[in-house]
């Protein structure tokens, strides 16, 4: 009987009670005043009879936990309600969860990545009272962490990441983690933490539950919620873990001041996106694609508030590529390229990326090819090229050195360009007063240039044999980029043999480098 006449109407499968309430109002106006009045109490009756059975049947605790599941208007994983119940003074959430699924009051799912997780119907919420706006908060704060650290189990332990009491402290501490790996060049990830489509589901479901249950005087603070979440998931400035921190923080209380803070933050971060964009289009649209590979609906929201409103071609574009692949995201942002600039770009990316990513050398050239052909005087573009004829071509170094040539003339000044082209006279040419001279202007463009520095350091010690100028320029590249594992373990091999240094401190030196290397491994895509 439950499973006939109860547990479709919590389906929300009203259409049969319809059709029969329809059925007794063509009889009831047939009938007598008394007789109209007895169906409207069975009107009554049939509306209410499924949730009154199973209010009854189930006992507080069992209602408590339904309560809980209620707060959430997406399936959550069964854990969750397995380590929030003790939280709210459930001792054996297991037992009364399992009623409620015999009672048929859980959705169980299957879908991939939500594998184990439940739901209450629709109308089953009403077995229950409405949660009010302070129990809405303090559950949330308390599933918040939690549904964090089981969603995201691996990644954490991954990253270390401590236990905490708040989502806000733990992504705190990833903030910082990937601070790090930021400034760190060989940590730097390919792909964005958290990127995937189940990960960005997860995310922007957490931001709901903690910004729809806050606690804030949204009239009063004059920003609506759906108008802070579009703003903050938006955010290109933003990480995701500076994100979820900011929704955590808004559930915890944040002051007005702190509100109007952020409201002149999501203005100013648009406006400053958005002048990005007539100099940086392709590198603006990168970063889009990139951080909302695992989104789509998001992407196109993102293309559309920077970009403008896409017309039909953009549109099928958009909607045809898989963000989640990179080589797929340098080919939209290709198609999407309408300027030479852009096009220039556009195909100078991509050109980077198969040579150096997936090693298809004929398609790189071709691209390579395309790239300076649409802005001949892009020196980034040229220089690019220039290394790949060095390097593809060795047959014959003239079109690489004319290449490296009009790249320098084209932008004097830029240090990468300049340094690989010192290293070409160095080690392919063998011209060692210009591969000098060369490295002399790579250093004077970028004085900070860890790569240039090192190659330089090299070259003092291998070919000047100049001990004192190589050791000096060792150690400006260490300084001025710590991480960099090669100029490490050149300069330790340099103690090594050239200082006839003690052994501890070159050993201490090859073991930064190994750590570099580790990182690298680990962290670089």
């Amino acid at each position: 009987m439950q499973h006939l006449l109860f547990q479709p109407l919590l389906k929300g499968e009203t259409v049969a009670l319809d059709r029969a309430l329809e059925r007794i109002s063509e009889y009831r106006a047939t009938q007598t005043e008394q007789s109209a009045s007895s169906a409207d109490d069975l009107d009554k009756y049939l509306q209410r009879i499924a949730l009154e059975v199973y209010s009854r049947a189930l006992s507080d605790t069992e209602l408590q936990l339904l309560r809980l599941l209620t707060l959430f208007d997406f399936p959550v994983p069964e854990e969750l309600l397995l380590q929030a119940g003790p939280k709210i003074g459930i001792a054996d959430p297991a037992t009364a969860l399992q009623r409620l699924d015999n009672f048929g009051l859980v959705n169980h799912w299957s879908e991939k990545g939500l594998e184990e997780h439940i739901s209450c119907y629709g109308l089953a919420e009403k077995v229950v009272e409405p949660l009010g706006r302070e129990d809405r908060n303090f559950l949330a704060k308390i599933c918040a962490p939690l549904l964090w650290r089981i969603w995201f189990k691996d990644f954490l332990e991954d990253y270390a990441v401590p236990e905490t009491e708040t989502l806000r402290e733990s992504a705190d501490f990833l903030g910082q983690v990937f601070a790090f790996l930021h400034i760190c060049p060989v940590c730097q990830v390919g792909q964005l933490p958290l990127s995937g489509k189940t990960d960005q589901r997860r995310i922007a479901a957490l931001h709901q539950l903690c910004i729809r249950n806050s606690l804030a005087d949204w009239e009063k603070i004059g920003f609506k919620e759906d108008a802070f979440i579009n703003s903050l998931e938006l955010s290109l400035s933003l990480n995701v873990f500076e994100k979820i921190a900011a929704s955590s923080a808004v559930l915890e209380k944040l002051s007005t001041v702190r509100f109007e803070e952020w409201h002149k933050f999501f203005s100013e971060d648009r406006i400053k996106w958005k002048k990005q964009i007539e100099e940086h289009s392709q590198s603006v649209l990168a970063d889009i694609f990139q951080q909302f590979a695992g989104n789509s609906e998001l992407l196109r929201q993102a293309y559309s508030l920077y970009f403008g409103e896409p017309d039909i071609i953009t549109c099928n574009i958009l909607k045809e590529a898989d963000f989640a692949d990179k080589e797929n995201r340098l080919q939209t942002a290709l198609q999407l390229a309408k300027t030479d600039k852009e096009k220039a770009i556009a195909c100078g990316n991509y050109a980077y990326f198969l040579e150096n990513q997936k090693h298809d050398y004929a398609a790189a050239e071709m691209m390579h090819e395309r790239a300076v052909e649409a802005d001949p005087s892009r020196a980034s573009n040229l220089g690019n090229y220039a290394v790949f004829l060095a390097n593809q071509k060795q047959e014959n170094y003239t079109i690489a050195e004319s290449t490296f040539q009009k790249a320098v003339e084209n932008d004097p000044k830029h240090a990468n360009n300049l340094g690989n082209y010192a290293y070409f006279l160095e080690n392919q040419k063998h011209d060692y007063v210009a591969a000098e001279m060369m490295y002399q202007r790579a250093v004077e463009a970028d004085p900070n240039h860890g790569n240039n520095l090192g190659n330089y350091a090299n070259f003092l010690s291998d070919q000047k044999h100049d001990c004192a100028a190589a050791e000096a320029m060792y150690k400006r590249a260490v300084e001025a980029d710590p991480y960099h594992a090669r100029n490490l373990g050149s300069y330790a091999v340099f103690l090594a043999n050239q200082k006839k240094e003690n052994h501890t401190v070159v050993e201490a030196i090859f073991q930064r480098a190994v750590v570099t290397v580790s990182l690298n491994s680990s962290y670089k895509s």
